[in-house]
């Protein structure tokens, strides 16, 4: 019937049929292809949600046996992920009983005298100290703090200028609430920090770290597990 069709219309003259079967049979597999990577990529984000709530999970179950084993200083414990994380916490912490914060984040020995020496240059400001590793860090640790005396707390983690410029622009957001700019390198930093901090007002400690909504999904969570301990909040979901 085609070839009949062919013949008597010219503008069909040089039709070929293998393209009406081509197309025909193309789109149903396409339409099934695109499905299946659908499905595949839903499976995925899934997954990564699903990935992130035993992460954090996980964390706060070793907060907590931190917290407890240090109670009533919540802040040594913020990041911990291990229960050698917790050893190292507490082997600190007894070195400079009082001083919980000076203590966070040490993994090893290196660490913790390295946060001992930063501390007998602050005495008083412990918290200014978490984190530091070797003379550069207290350097820069203590150019940030003699810029925001009395706010320490802002200062821990700059490594460097562009750093301490971060903090300081971070905690003129939010006076009062310089634990809470600890670690900020960025505006997007700034930004989630903010966020964060007008969800858990008067709470900025455990505002520290954060980087995106998980983080303060995650934050928010631990805070209500630790109400009046949010430092111990700190970097619960960053891993």
């Amino acid at each position: 019937m085609l070839k009949a069709l062919r013949s008597s219309i010219s503008p069909l003259r040089n039709f070929d049929c293998r393209v009406v079967r081509r197309i025909v049979f193309t789109l149903p597999v396409m339409e099934i292809y695109m499905k299946i990577v659908a499905l595949i990529s839903g499976v995925f984000v899934i997954s990564l949600s699903a990935f992130a709530s035993v992460v954090n999970a996980r964390n706060l179950t070793e907060l907590k046996k931190c917290y407890y084993d240090l109670p009533g200083d919540g802040t040594a414990c913020a990041g911990v992920k291990s229960a050698a994380d917790i050893a190292a916490v507490k082997k600190c912490y007894y070195d400079l009983p009082g001083n919980g914060a000076a203590c966070a984040g040490v993994k090893s020995a290196a660490d913790i005298a390295a946060v001992k020496k930063c501390y007998y240059d602050l005495p008083g400001n412990g918290a200014a100290c978490a984190g530091v590793k070797s003379d550069a860090d207290i350097a820069a640790v203590k150019e940030c703090y003699y810029d925001l005396p009395g706010n320490g707390a802002a200062c821990a983690g700059v490594k460097s200028n562009a750093d301490i410029a971060a903090v300081k622009k971070c905690y003129y957001d939010l006076p009062g609430d310089g634990a809470a700019c600890a670690g900020v390198k960025s505006d997007a930093d700034i930004a989630a920090v903010k966020k964060c901090y007008y969800d858990l007002p008067g709470n900025g400690a455990a505002c520290a770290g954060v980087k995106s909504d998980a983080d303060i999904a995650a934050a928010k969570e631990c805070y209500y597990e630790f109400p009046g301990n949010t430092a111990a909040c700190a970097g619960v979901n960053s891993d």
